[in-house]
């Protein structure tokens, strides 16, 4: 992944986010923003905010293919007051957030637990070089309060789209077989798994080297049909959507396959 791309991976971990020991998220539907800090925000907007930002490139001095930066988030409370200002209190509003009413602090605390593990295990190539600093905190401002979060960290801007894993077959007679396999880790522009299955032993080389089989969801981990007895083979493509447009105008890219070879009876 770029920077830009990263950025927008670390949107889709705060919103997808959820509290320890309970279900509900970090952050409301749409309370998690890119670019730089908007300072501007509505009076009236209710529930915390994330906002992330990049700051300033530079080379790394052991590897010219990673870069050095610091990602900033600022995470806010709103405040709800009455008209003439007063009796704002951090966490207000739990009506409208899922995070219910929590403090800064609590807000923060989750921010860094979730991002700060971020590595290559999640497909996502942004490697902590520490813990965060200390938080830099903001004056509060009539609609709320605010504490800035800087992780140092390295990015490389190398193309990183892991195929699913572990495919595996189990032929179950009468010409049936039950594929499963591993979805690869959650990520922004993880988009749908396709199977794809041709006759014979050698196995897709692509999506359109073959028959793609209807899943039930693009998140499926497992397809049982019946081919019918003989020898077949299966690819696993994962799609991504670098673009995040409309469906009819959607840049999609494919990993590698995963594939196996069966005899099914």
């Amino acid at each position: 992944m770029n920077p830009w791309q990263c950025l927008r991976h670390i949107k889709h971990v705060l919103e997808t986010a959820t509290w320890a020991g309970g279900s509900n998220l970090v952050f409301a539907a749409g309370k998690v923003r890119l670019a730089g800090w908007a300072r501007e925000i509505d009076e009236y907007t209710t529930g915390p905010l994330a906002e992330v930002a990049l700051g300033d490139l530079s080379c790394d001095s052991n590897d010219p293919q990673l870069l050095t930066a610091d990602v900033m988030v600022r995470v806010t409370v709103v405040t709800a007051e009455d008209e003439d200002g007063s009796d704002g209190r951090e966490g207000d509003r739990a009506d409208v957030t899922k995070s219910t009413g929590r403090s800064i602090q609590e807000l923060v605390a989750e921010v860094h637990k979730h991002l700060h593990y971020l590595g290559p295990q999640d497909a996502l190539r942004l490697l902590w070089r520490g813990t965060t600093r200390a938080a830099e905190s903001l004056a509060p401002f009539p609609w709320g309060f605010a504490e800035v979060l800087h992780f140092p960290a390295r990015l490389t801007d190398q193309p990183d789209y892991p195929a699913p894993m572990a495919l595996q077959g189990t032929a179950g007679g009468g010409g049936a077989i039950t594929l499963t396999w591993i979805l690869p880790p959650d990520r922004y522009d993880r988009e749908k798994v396709r199977l794809i299955v041709k006759a014979g032993s050698t196995a897709p080389t692509s999506v359109t080297d073959g028959t793609e089989i209807t899943l039930a969801s693009p998140t499926s981990t497992s397809h049982t049909y019946t081919p019918g007895a003989g020898v077949w083979s299966w690819s696993l493509f994962q799609r991504y959507d670098e673009s995040r447009d409309p469906a009819t105008t959607n840049e999609y890219i494919h990993s590698g396959p995963k594939s196996l070879t069966v005899t099914v009876t």
